[in-house]
């Protein structure tokens, strides 16, 4: 169990680190004298630019692997993409159409062991990949039946299950 704790806590880091540079791509973090209320005295008086990531068209759901790569299910450009720790781009899978491999706005996305799981909206299904992004199987219809989903919009998997 300490050993969860762990990965959990690292996953956690990388996650926010990540989502301070995935901040930077909407808005540019500014601090200078002329934006400052008077509470805030103690800021300096220069101005602080966080860098961007380019290539990064709104993220919808967002996993870090073991390894501590970040997967990034991109709402418009019907991708997932890769980046590590650091914000770095290190390649993407996926695009718009109905096929093995292709999302229709994806949604979700959880990353387990070496599997990654992605959730597309309008295809109402899930389809899972290797770490790599070459397709591995799908599942899901529109419905509220079993096997069937309706816009689905959250992943878990259960790491420990036995069945």
């Amino acid at each position: 169990m300490h050993h969860l704790r762990l990965n959990n806590k690292l996953k956690m880091k990388a996650l926010l680190r990540f989502l301070l540079l995935c901040y930077a791509t909407i808005s540019p973090l500014l601090v200078s004298a002329q934006h400052r209320m008077p509470q805030d005295s103690w800021y300096l008086d220069r101005e602080i630019q966080i860098p961007s990531l380019p290539g990064l068209y709104h993220p919808r759901s967002i996993d870090i692997s073991e390894s501590g790569d970040v997967y990034v299910a991109e709402w418009q450009s019907h991708r997932v993409s890769i980046w590590d720790e650091s914000g770095n781009f290190q390649g993407s899978f996926g695009r718009y159409g109905g096929a093995e491999g292709e999302f229709q706005h994806p949604s979700c996305i959880y990353v387990s062991g070496i599997e990654i799981y992605v959730g597309s909206w309008q295809s109402h299904e899930i389809q899972v990949f290797n770490l790599g992004g070459e397709f591995l199987r799908a599942w899901g219809s529109h419905g509220n039946g079993e096997g069937q989903f309706y816009h689905p919009d959250g992943i878990w998997v259960d790491d420990n299950a036995t069945n």
